[in-house]
């Protein structure tokens, strides 16, 4: 099998991660996540200030941070 991708998030202030539609992963987390390499939805969400999607390709070994800032005005 290929050797899994590693993926940091820095969201600010904080968000809910869901990948692929998995569980919520909440930010800040020191540790990157294990993925396996290919095409990767990922969707931010923040329970005021709204929510982002990313569309990410990963290859075999490879590291990357995601960021994400909010804008700092509450969605109404």
């Amino acid at each position: 099998p290929p050797e899994p991708a590693r993926l940091r998030f820095a969201v600010f202030p904080w968000g809910e991660i869901r990948i692929d539609g998995g569980d919520a992963i909440v930010t800040p987390r020191a540790e990157p996540l294990e993925l396996a390499p290919g095409l990767h939805r990922i969707e931010i969400a923040h329970p005021t200030l709204g929510n982002a999607s990313r569309e990410v390709t990963l290859a075999a070994g490879e590291q990357r941070t995601l960021r994400h800032v909010f804008d700092r005005t509450p969605v109404q």
